[in-house]
């Protein structure tokens, strides 16, 4: 968010902010906006809206209203009014679908220099910036806002069971919030990878579920969004250090590397058979933390971009989780042919390769 305050500061025309959230980002970067350009009016535009004013208000948990819309059918329309305005921020929702048109890369570019004599700004929410066309992207800034951190959960978390409180039940009964009794960092812990709306619905399930803030419930419900989203799967092992006869060096050096903030990773090499599985299953028992599987298969898709586009979502919820294993197995199967990989697929899998070699 401070980034988008320094461009917005410096009068940067059009900033595309890459998210899966673009509620939760226009709400945030409304509030940068106000506080930047005082008396200046922002807008929201999307196809089936229009042009709308965001109002300021304090009765909605969002903190804004939408004012009376304006028609305006396509992006286009929302780019020539809104520079032509004397500033103000424009929140264009899946304007990144029109891209493709010639008529409205020329309306972007032909934006530009007004909104920089005016202050204004283009605020672009879209899931992927590869979808930028060439014409616009040395003219269009990028943003990738990452998931919400536990400070960010923590707040929701507050805000949902206070909005639960008092309710009352199918029975006729008051839920009563204060008479709670569960592990709040373990809550925490298992809605961190989540997106807002995602955390809002785990903690919700999980009351109705159990009555109760169940960690068990809310990592069950991100395991399935991070299957869907990031095509990655959180996994629940039952073995554990115990269950694993021999390798006692190896059990001790993995916990004192695990445990060590200069660590990267390790890699278990052998034949098969080995317990190199097992043993990576039971390490994230020991340690107490979540265990991710990454299957490099499941990151190949048939779509240009697509495979490091998945690569790419994935290493972002994995890294908004904090602590967890990343568990690859057989990844020189997934990741096989690297070396030809620009004859065999375009390279392909030489760039999610890369990709995740500089992550690590």
């Amino acid at each position: 968010m401070a980034t988008f305050e320094k461009y917005l500061s410096a009068a940067y025309p059009i900033v595309w902010v890459s998210t899966p959230e673009p509620e939760r980002v226009q709400r945030e970067l409304f509030k940068i906006a106000n506080q930047l350009q005082p008396g200046k009016t922002h807008y929201r535009w999307d196809i089936l809206t229009g042009l709308a004013p965001l109002v300021l208000t304090e009765n909605t948990l969002r903190g804004y209203e939408l004012g009376k819309a304006e028609s305006c059918p396509n992006p286009i329309q929302a780019v020539t009014k809104s520079s032509d305005r004397d500033g103000g921020v424009t929140f264009l929702w899946n304007a990144h679908k029109y891209l493709h048109m010639p008529e409205c890369i020329q309306a972007f570019q032909n934006s530009v220099n007004k909104l920089k004599e005016s202050t204004g700004c283009l605020v672009i929410l879209a899931p992927d910036e590869d979808k930028l066309p060439p014409e616009l992207r040395r003219t269009i800034v990028t943003l990738e806002l990452p998931l919400p951190n536990k400070h960010e959960m923590d707040v929701l978390l507050e805000r949902v069971l206070t909005g639960l409180d008092g309710q009352e039940r199918q029975d006729g009964s008051l839920i009563v919030i204060n008479n709670l009794k569960y592990d709040r960092e373990s809550v925490l812990d298992a809605l961190l990878g989540l997106t807002e709306s995602e955390a809002e619905d785990a903690v919700v399930l999980s009351f109705i579920e159990t009555q109760n803030m169940s960690p068990t419930v809310i990592a069950r419900e991100k395991g399935q969004a991070l299957l869907k989203q990031a095509k990655i799967e959180l996994s629940t092992f039952t073995e554990t250090f115990d269950t694993l006869g021999g390798l006692d060096n190896v059990k001790d050096f993995a916990l004192s590397t695990a445990r060590s903030p200069m660590s990267h990773g390790i890699i278990l090499l052998g034949v098969s058979g080995g317990g190199k599985s097992h043993f990576a299953k039971a390490l994230a028992n020991e340690l107490g933390i979540p265990c991710v599987t990454m299957d490099f298969g499941r990151m190949l898709g048939g779509l240009v971009g697509q495979s490091e586009s998945n690569i790419r979502e994935a290493l972002k919820a994995i890294d908004a989780m904090g602590r967890v294993i990343v568990f690859g197995d057989e990844m020189e199967k997934g990741l096989a042919g690297i070396g030809s990989s620009g004859n065999l697929d375009s390279g392909v899998k030489a760039g999610v390769g890369g990709t995740w070699l500089k992550w690590l």
